[in-house]
């Protein structure tokens, strides 16, 4: 029982691992913690689920999706933060802020404020036992690209 809670763990840590990683990039490039890295994750889900409805297959969905968020990432770059270099770092945390508020807001007004699921294929959808303990292929899945990081 104690196995099976710490590879649920493990998984978990990595997706939580892999968004910090994320924030560490850009800090150490950009000089800046980026409030709106969560909302660049949220758009990058909405993408992906917009391309899926759309029919696309999985695979394409998934690099649409990253595609999106990049360009995203490039066009919050160019709008809020370039006019901003060799600002103060209050300055530079408040433009953060504001990014991140206005982003939520457009989600929570524009799309919708309720939680969507996202369909995943069958074959990320089954488990396998070893010994005593079961481990989805997701959480897999996670954990493998965690240590692979």
């Amino acid at each position: 029982m104690i196995a099976q809670q710490i590879i649920n763990a493990v998984s978990l840590g990595g997706v939580y691992a892999l968004l910090a990683l994320g924030l560490a990039i850009v800090f150490s490039i950009v000089g800046l913690i980026n409030f709106a890295h969560g909302e660049l994750m949220t758009l990058t889900g909405y993408a992906l689920l917009a391309a899926l409805i759309a029919g696309v297959p999985f695979p394409a969905a998934v690099l649409l999706a990253v595609i999106c968020a990049a360009v995203a990432a490039v066009a919050m770059e160019r709008v809020a933060f370039r006019p901003m270099r060799g600002a103060s770092v209050t300055s530079l945390l408040l433009t953060s802020f504001a990014v991140s508020g206005l982003l939520k807001v457009i989600f929570q007004n524009g799309v919708s404020a309720r939680p969507q699921a996202v369909a995943i294929p069958s074959w990320m959808t089954g488990a396998f036992s070893i010994g005593d303990f079961t481990i989805g292929v997701g959480p897999t899945i996670s954990i493998v690209v965690s240590i692979l990081h």
